[in-house]
């Protein structure tokens, strides 16, 4: 069963069909995968290891960081919309990963197959999650001018 939150809910046969599209690889701790800013083509799949991603709002002063491990996915939204970066991505430990350049997960979603509509309805998911995450972070300082000032600063 496959354990990255992109590809849940796929057959065998699907991720079969998938394998062609994918590369694998395995970086060393330290390894840059995203920067901020830069051009991105690669919506990168975590099988083993921890990466550091670094998020900063361009309103905000303040750095959002998150250690994700195996099963998630990132890369997503500049491979989506063609713009650089949003995010810092760097191994913390040696990883294993597999990832799709932008051309071939177009060509995926672009497809009839059912596994292009299963990555699109996961890809949907998690990106509204986030939005949601979002939203409760901003909606916890409704009416706390005091407390929003201090995050903002």
């Amino acid at each position: 069963m496959e354990h990255n939150r992109l590809l849940r809910g796929l057959t065998g046969d699907e991720l079969r069909w998938l394998e062609s599209f994918w590369k694998e690889a395995r970086v060393s701790a330290g390894t840059q995968l995203l920067t901020i800013g830069k051009p991105n083509e690669r919506l990168y799949l975590l099988d083993e290891g921890v990466v550091r991603l670094s998020r900063r709002a361009l309103f905000l002063p303040t750095t959002f960081v998150e250690e994700v491990q195996a099963g998630r996915f990132f890369g997503e939204s500049s491979v989506l919309d063609g713009q650089p970066s949003l995010e810092d991505a760097v191994a913390v430990t040696e990883v294993r990963l597999r990832y799709f350049r932008q051309a071939s997960l177009l060509e995926i979603l672009s497809s009839e197959h059912r596994a292009a509509q299963q990555i699109l309805r996961n890809l949907v998911a998690f990106m509204v999650g986030r939005l949601r995450e979002m939203d409760e972070r901003l909606a916890s300082y409704a009416g706390d001018v005091d407390g929003l000032q201090r995050y903002l600063n």
